[in-house]
């Protein structure tokens, strides 16, 4: 899942001596047996906030999932965490980050809400991303988004899927307005194994203008993103 301008996330990972351990075939079989799953993704976005890199994991405990992530780019990151609730081919996914920029050693924002909503059917794939980053509390000037993310792929097969997809960012701190609408579709194609790669590709409905003058920016106004996920 892409952040705003100054959100988005890192997270710092304190060194760990492996002790070597026998493999799963090489265990007793009920040892083996009781090794619990933890599904994860690894993921890449090049879009207009530049690289960001996610890695992610849902953990299960009890009849409890917990989902977390740590999203970067560049020296900046955040670390989700949240409960995520399936059932059937429905999966919500409610998270909240802190936001650090550690070029500056500063806070810079909080995530929350954080929602993700995912509707995967054999024939078709639904998901929905409604989010609100607050920057104005820690960074003088700064601007408060709300973000919605939504597209509906139709799977015309196993590999391709596509359909239509539409973005929102409306600012709450100073601009009190939709400060960029892009409206395009979406094409996902299966990459090998357990790897998709999609591209949006749409036109900003919204004029964009400099942020110190308010004139108009020269521009196509193309909006796009580049994405590649790994499923493991």
């Amino acid at each position: 899942m892409q952040r705003l301008s100054c959100a988005v996330v890192a997270i710092a990972v304190a060194g760990v001596v492996a002790v070597p351990r026998p493999s799963a075939a090489q265990q007793a079989p009920e040892a083996a047996a009781e090794e619990p799953e933890v599904p994860a993704f690894f993921r890449m976005d090049a879009d207009k906030y530049g690289l960001t890199l996610w890695a992610g994991a849902t953990h299960t405990i009890g009849p409890v999932q917990i989902f977390s992530d740590v999203v970067l780019n560049g020296a900046v990151g955040e670390v989700d965490i949240g409960p995520q609730l399936t059932v059937g081919n429905l999966t919500l996914i409610l998270t909240a980050a802190p936001v650090f920029d550690f070029s500056s050693q500063d806070l810079v924002g909080i995530v929350a809400p954080f929602l993700t909503t995912i509707f995967d059917h054999p024939n078709f794939y639904l998901e929905s991303w409604v989010l609100i980053n607050f920057q104005s509390p820690f960074v003088d000037g700064a601007e408060d988004l709300l973000h919605t993310r939504d597209f509906a792929l139709v799977k015309l097969n196993p590999i391709v899927w596509i359909g239509p997809q539409v973005e929102l960012d409306y600012g709450l701190a100073w601009a009190n307005k939709v400060t960029s609408l892009p409206i395009g579709g979406q094409l996902n194609v299966g990459y090998g194994k357990d790897n998709r790669v999609s591209l949006f590709l749409g036109y900003d409905t919204v004029k964009q203008t400099d942020p110190e003058t308010g004139d108009p920016l020269a521009s196509d106004r193309l909006a796009g993103r580049i994405t590649l996920i790994h499923l493991w």
